[in-house]
């Protein structure tokens, strides 16, 4: 048998990544309840103090109310309003919470 001729002597089945459903069930559920605890926590916030802005950076969701912006953007396309101004886009908190909690 030649270089070229060799055969693949794995098995399609030991190829394939394994599926565990329970485990995404699990991630989907503790992914919820964060989401739950981040609406409380927005939720609670007190009011907008004067000099104090409503509004955030998506980029700076992360460190602001500790939501990933890819989820925000999801979030958008859900019926989340956004604020651009140029290139900078900006969700509000009140807004964020009433749509976390429904």
């Amino acid at each position: 048998m030649g270089l070229h001729q060799q055969k693949d002597t794995m098995s399609t089945e030991s190829k394939r990544r394994p599926r565990s459903a329970p485990e995404t069930l699990i991630e989907r559920r503790s992914l919820k309840a964060k989401f739950e605890a981040v609406g409380r926590e927005l939720k609670s916030h007190q009011p907008v103090a004067q000099g104090q802005f409503e509004l955030f950076r998506l980029s700076k969701s992360k460190e602001v109310v500790d939501v990933c912006p890819n989820t925000i953007r999801s979030y958008f396309k859900q019926g989340l309003p956004c604020y651009k101004r140029g290139k900078a886009v900006f969700v509000s908190r009140s807004e964020l919470a009433q749509f976390i909690m429904g």
